[in-house]
């Protein structure tokens, strides 16, 4: 890891999409996973922690995204001056499962649900995408990138739940059996590294400022414009 790297990195997952909310009936519908648009509730988790970064983390010099329209929610919405994509952010492919139906994927790749669960969610890789450790891959280039290593105060980087699993790993050192015992960030969830030495700790992990200010019963799962 560089010596020339921030000396705290805040990781946030994007609010909630339709595709988390059903992905079977948006891929049916033609909607493409990295065009998708927030739900109602995501849109309030994105005000909700847009304002808690900008509260929390007046430092922060520079705010990164994928090129997923809904990671570019949040640093939005928080107004961050400088606003910055990496394709090396982006979200896990996983290859025919996101650009098929299930029962579609099924009948083009009989066995490949059951090659899922032999090789493991971590080391699959679907016919067209890749595993998790290509995520790790992808992200240690982006971590050692000149661009990335150019700002040494708070970083914000706003992107997705896999992603923000691998950084954590990368970051602190953990091991694979540590990344398997950690829950999957939430939508709009905060995490922050601090530097310490040569790597960082997680300082915090997974913190959601919108959990106790919202009832998600209360709201139509439509989709809305991010």
């Amino acid at each position: 890891m560089s010596h020339n790297m921030p000396r705290r990195i805040v990781f946030t997952r994007h609010p909630q999409c339709i595709h988390n909310v059903d992905a079977q009936s948006a891929i049916k519908a033609g909607i493409a996973n990295r065009d998708s648009a927030l739900t109602d509730l995501g849109v309030l988790q994105r005000d909700i922690t847009a304002e808690y970064l900008r509260r929390e983390f007046p430092d922060i010099e520079v705010a990164w995204c994928s090129t997923y329209s809904r990671t570019k929610a949040i640093p939005v919405a928080a107004g961050f001056s400088r606003v910055l994509k990496s394709f090396l952010l982006d979200e896990r492919d996983m290859g025919v499962w996101h650009r098929h139906p299930r029962e579609e994927v099924l009948q083009m790749y009989p066995g490949e649900e059951d090659r899922l669960n032999e090789v493991g969610y971590y080391h699959y890789e679907a016919p067209g995408g890749e595993s998790c450790l290509g995520v790790e891959r992808r992200l240690n280039r982006f971590l050692s990138s000149q661009a990335f290593c150019a700002s040494l105060s708070t970083v914000y980087i706003s992107g997705h739940g896999i992603a923000g699993l691998c950084l954590r790993r990368i970051l602190t050192g953990a091991s694979l059996e540590d990344w398997h015992s950690w829950g999957r960030p939430k939508n709009a969830s905060v995490t922050v590294f601090e530097r310490s030495g040569s790597g960082y700790v997680c300082a915090s992990y997974n913190i959601a400022p919108w959990e106790d200010l919202i009832d998600p019963g209360s709201l139509k799962r439509r989709s809305v414009e991010a």
